[in-house]
């Protein structure tokens, strides 16, 4: 329902917590059900602000995830970074 979520380290721990550890090369896929708004104006979902919003890892959460066994990070919104990110960092993480 955030337009400008993020998964954040926390996040992946409650998974890890529940789950058990990622598997040696593991795709891990954030699924926000921000795919409904393909092909429509809300998928880039410009505000009056005049940023995108959309849901994203944050790159703490990145960063903790390569420390780790994942071979790949996925989502269904336009960028791994969320919408409203001031710099696009996480895919140079």
């Amino acid at each position: 329902s955030d337009a400008d979520a993020q998964v954040t380290p926390d996040d992946i721990k409650a998974w890890v917590a529940a789950n058990g550890e990622l598997p040696q090369g593991a795709v891990v896929a954030m699924n926000s059900g921000w795919q409904a708004h393909l092909g429509t104006d809300k998928f880039r979902n410009v505000g009056a602000d005049n940023a995108m919003h959309f849901p994203g890892f944050h790159v703490e959460a990145v960063k903790q995830l390569l420390e780790g066994s994942p071979k790949a990070i996925a989502v269904d919104t336009l960028s791994l970074d969320f919408g409203k990110s001031p710099d696009f960092i996480v895919p140079n993480t």
